[in-house]
């Protein structure tokens, strides 16, 4: 089973998915921000404290719902960063009915282009014969704005290089197949959040535009001052943009 941490006693529950190379510890500064919520902080398959499981994120979505069942959780806000809200996508196809709302944070409901898929699968050969830290020394530095804190990216290269290499071997082939799901963000009952980075060089703002035209409710916002990494880089501006769409859906 899924590890998770718990953190406060709020009415609203508001689920946290994190992204590649991270685990729930890359919410730690958003969290600090998001008071008055129950916030559930997931490693995902493979990550932090969470055993390594089969490269599909449709399987992925069903253990994060058993998460939910163990807690008695029925109906929350789901939140994923990057490879997160390719997670958090799977579970809205499989379980709409549980989503209040739906918030894909530097994320996209795309499937990954042949060259991505390529370039992933380079990447699994690269982490298999030269390990975890020199991979994430090349990854982390280009995930955050040109003016990043240095102590900041610092940290979350520390945390990235204590991840394994069957777990990211296994994210990446997980992210190479997975399916387009814009279909979930055009069909979507419930509202949607994007949040995106000005300088996030993975994400362009041209697909990011054409995802927020989709869903029948969807607000988008664009951290001027973050890249990829905007959970981190302006915690408290996306905790003031997620708790003011939350607070037009009570």
């Amino acid at each position: 089973m899924l590890h998770w941490k718990i953190k406060g006693s709020g009415k609203e529950v508001l689920v946290l998915l994190h992204g590649f190379c991270e685990d729930h510890r890359v919410w730690y500064s958003l969290s600090d921000e998001l008071q008055g919520f129950t916030l559930v902080q997931i490693d995902l398959p493979g990550f932090g404290e969470s055993p390594v499981m089969e490269a599909d994120l449709s399987i992925w979505a069903k253990e994060v719902d058993a998460v939910f069942k163990a807690e008695g959780i029925e109906q929350f806000h789901l939140i994923g960063h990057s490879m997160g809200g390719y997670v958090a996508l799977a579970y809205a196809e499989a379980f709409p009915n549980q989503l209040k709302s739906l918030c894909l944070f530097h994320s996209t409901a795309y499937a990954d282009t042949a060259e991505k898929v390529e370039a992933r699968k380079k990447q699994v050969d690269f982490i298999q014969r030269n390990g975890v830290s020199p991979y994430v020394q090349q990854l982390i530095p280009g995930l955050f704005a040109s003016d990043a804190n240095r102590t900041l990216l610092e940290q979350q290269l520390a945390q990235a290089k204590e991840q394994s290499v069957v777990g990211l071997c296994a994210a990446l082939e997980a992210m190479w197949a997975r399916p387009d799901r814009t279909a979930v963000l055009l069909e979507a009952i419930y509202p949607v959040l994007l949040i995106s980075g000005s300088e996030d060089t993975i994400l362009s703002l041209e697909a990011q535009s054409e995802l927020a035209a989709m869903p029948k409710q969807c607000s988008w916002t664009v951290l001027k001052h973050s890249g990829h990494m905007g959970m981190l880089e302006e915690p408290k501006l996306a905790a003031q943009v997620i708790k003011e769409f939350l607070a037009r859906l009570a």
